[in-house]
């Protein structure tokens, strides 16, 4: 940054590191509340800050790390698995009640996403850095 002092350089960049971590934490808890609330809450308490890089280019990673994230964000097609013996699983709130059920073959009906995650990600973004760059 030529004809810039350094220590101006360094306010800067200080000031834009502090505005970046607003920014971050307020997508991630944003993120989290959009996410779609089961009888467990798993999904919502999954969803974090994986990752942080400072330097010249500031970047963070937010994830929601449940195995089944991208499906109620994305979607998941019809499907059977057909398993042998059993496909065994706890089911809360299963037909009855909450316990271990065992089926020898399970179909799924396809189901759209909800598109909680990715797709309002930009937005969400951009309403964060603004209100953490005026306050």
């Amino acid at each position: 940054m030529a004809g810039l002092s350094d220590e101006l350089v360094q306010l800067v960049q200080d000031r834009a590191s502090v505005i970046f971590d607003a920014a971050v934490i307020a997508v991630e808890a944003a993120t989290r509340d959009a996410a779609p609330v089961g009888a467990t809450g798993l999904l919502a308490d999954s969803v974090g800050i994986v990752d942080r890089v400072e330097g010249v280019v500031l970047t963070a990673t937010i994830a929601a790390t449940a195995e089944y994230a991208s499906f109620t964000d994305t979607g998941v097609g019809a499907y059977t698995q057909d398993t042998v013996p059993l496909y065994s699983f706890e089911w809360a709130n299963g037909p009855r009640g909450d316990g271990r059920y065992a089926f020898r073959s399970v179909h799924h009906d396809a189901r759209p996403g909800t598109n909680w995650f990715e797709q309002p990600m930009q937005e969400r973004w951009d309403s964060a850095l603004t209100e953490a760059a005026n306050a």
